[in-house]
């Protein structure tokens, strides 16, 4: 009995300290710090999603078929979300997610099916915040991480309410950029 109970709890101590290890290498002990920064213009194209924001991996990978059916690849996926997921109910979320395309990629783009969007972002002020892209659990991370300290920078600067999110995933230089614009 001492013996399975010590067994035990070497295994609950190793998944621990697994755990711990996988989170700091995902960047999770690690402080995030907002800046403002001028970002824009962004020619996106986009499909819309309803429901919660963890659900729109699948519309994502969407977009990116269509662009590789037409020969055109983005490293630069992103994200427009509307709602506040702590006071929005989930299903009530809505979402514009896609890639950021060059000028050249927007004319190559040429037909799109009427469910994909093109848009501009245009160039604005906004409060910043990087954390870096290691796989596919940063995408849950970032954000715990990021929009708390981007919330905290716009009360000490005493800047308006917060409108939309907007996130930037670069898949090249392995970061993701998590954004709001700047409102007095």
């Amino acid at each position: 009995m001492k013996k399975t109970f010590k067994i035990g709890l070497m295994v609950v101590a190793l998944v621990l300290i697994g755990g711990a290890g996988i989170f700091a290498y995902l960047g999770g002990f690690s402080s995030v710090t907002p800046e403002e920064r001028e970002i824009g213009p962004y020619h996106v194209v986009y499909k819309e999603f309803m429901g919660p924001y963890s659900g729109v991996g699948p519309t994502m990978q969407d977009v990116a078929t269509m662009l590789m059916g037409k020969g055109i690849e983005s490293t630069q996926g992103i994200g427009l979300y509307y709602g506040d997921p702590k006071t929005t109910p989930a299903e009530d979320l809505r979402s514009e997610v896609g890639f950021v395309l060059t000028e050249d990629q927007v004319l190559q783009l040429g037909m799109m099916d009427p469910e994909y969007g093109l848009m501009t972002v245009e160039k604005m002020n906004v409060m910043m915040a990087e954390f870096p892209l290691k796989n596919k659990l940063s995408y849950f991370v970032g954000p715990m991480k990021a929009y708390p300290a981007i919330n905290t920078y716009r009360m000490e600067h005493n800047y308006g309410e917060m409108g939309y999110a907007m996130e930037l995933y670069d898949l090249q230089k392995g970061m993701m950029s998590f954004m709001m614009e700047i409102s007095k």
